[in-house]
């Protein structure tokens, strides 16, 4: 979530200085900043899914038990075949679903947020408002 806090804040000083702290961003720029934070949490969690996947090949392949190597070994092959940026192999995938699915599921979450928050009339969520919109952010997503 403090990715797409901190893209809503810069989103907010940047293109809307003048709109108050407590009133919301439009959704579509919500989406945006959902986007956004799925872009950036791509570059962090490519060179984890890139060791993660090549460990799942592992256990599946004809790779004898003992012959696997654990995620240590992993990552020193990959430094050593391909230098820091083999890391971000398979970069452009995982860039496509983090900024696709953070989009949806931070629209959803806010949408279904706003719209519990509009039939209570209240600018507060019960933690069990929160889930439901959570929920509805994932079932999207």
């Amino acid at each position: 979530m403090c990715k797409y806090n901190l893209a809503q804040a810069i989103t907010r000083q940047n293109f809307y200085p003048d709109l108050a702290k407590t009133d919301s961003l439009p959704l579509a720029t919500l989406i945006i900043c959902g986007a956004a934070s799925g872009s950036f949490a791509s570059f962090i969690l490519t060179p984890v899914e890139l060791i993660k996947c090549k460990m799942q090949v592992q256990s599946v392949s004809t790779v004898p038990a003992g012959l696997r190597t654990g995620s240590l070994a992993l990552i020193r092959d990959v430094y050593g075949a391909h230098g820091l940026r083999g890391f971000w192999n398979g970069q452009t995938g995982t860039f496509l679903r983090e900024t696709g699915g953070s989009a949806s599921w931070f629209g959803a979450y806010e949408y279904v947020s706003a719209a519990l928050r509009r039939r209570k009339n209240t600018d507060t969520l019960s933690p069990t408002d929160m889930m439901l919109s959570g929920a509805a952010g994932e079932i999207i997503s």
